[in-house]
């Protein structure tokens, strides 16, 4: 499921990455914006949910620090290595506990409509992912395919 991050907060790893993601991540999906035809494709950066939890009778003073308990329980468990998990929460309607998101970076591969979205164009994002640093043994399920109306998504970006 592609998350939508509005109204979430980001746990401090993920607000660290944020503020940083102009040196870190950006010029990724810049280049690969560059390197591919911008009528036919966009590249965005994302989240995506991984799993889901919560916590339960908690101070809102204390919530960091279990956040990042469970980011590194999570990464530790999952026997991840890559840096890409990142966390989102925010209190429940009915304020009693605290919805936690664990969120998956991704880029976000938006290919007009007008393209089938075979192996072909899959094989060709890579090599454009890879001229540009991403290894595709590593991060095998980094890109995510969208087939879409270019035309109107860049439309509705410039709004």
């Amino acid at each position: 499921m592609y998350f939508p991050a509005e109204g979430w907060e980001m746990s401090n790893r993920l607000k660290v990455f944020h503020a940083e993601r102009e040196i870190a991540f950006t010029p990724y999906i810049n280049d690969m914006n560059n390197l591919l035809n911008p009528e036919k494709f966009l590249m965005e950066g994302g989240f995506i949910v991984v799993d889901t939890t919560r916590i339960e009778d908690i101070f809102s003073d204390s919530i960091q620090s279990k956040i990042e308990i469970i980011e590194n329980n999570y990464l530790k468990q999952r026997g991840i290595e890559l840096d890409d998990i990142f966390l989102f929460y925010k209190l429940s309607d009915v304020s009693d506990y605290y919805e936690i998101r664990i969120t998956r970076l991704i880029i976000e591969v938006n290919v007009d409509n007008s393209i089938q979205i075979d192996n072909q164009i899959r094989d060709m994002v890579w090599e454009t992912a890879k001229r540009v640093g991403v290894d595709k043994e590593r991060y095998s399920d980094f890109l995510l395919f969208n087939s879409v109306d270019i035309n109107r998504l860049n439309n509705n970006k410039q709004l």
